[in-house]
């Protein structure tokens, strides 16, 4: 499935590092920094941030609740925290909500991006 056709997703991030490229080149450089102390926490996590301008019918159902978090876990019980991690905004559930509770950088960033879209459409 095609996300950004489908449901008007934008993709804002990963700013640092943008691609697997970079968590690359991170990687090189941390160990050649590092040396033998070097260890995988020395990298630097990888977050995708997914925003939904209108977001399918399982994310309304949630409520107020307009960020989710995850990460990637696996079937066999293997408990490995790994370099990636994603977060979903669901933009039409955010400005659904009256008066977030959160009084946050994170909302006020919302509410900047909200402000910036409506400015753009017209």
């Amino acid at each position: 499935m095609n996300l950004k056709e489908e449901n008007q997703s934008t993709i804002l991030w990963p700013k640092r590092p943008e691609t697997e490229a970079e968590v690359v080149e991170q990687y090189v450089r941390v160990k050649g920094s590092k040396g033998k102390t070097y260890t995988y926490h020395d990298i630097k996590k990888m977050y995708v941030i997914v925003i939904f301008e209108q977001s399918m019918g399982i994310f309304h159902k949630m409520g107020e609740r307009y960020i989710h978090h995850g990460e990637t876990r696996f079937d066999t019980g293997l408990t490995l925290k790994l370099l990636q991690e994603f977060y979903l905004v669901a933009l039409d559930v955010f400005r659904k909500t009256p008066y977030p509770r959160d009084r946050s950088e994170r909302t006020a960033w919302l509410y900047t991006q909200l402000t910036m879209r409506r400015r753009n459409k017209t």
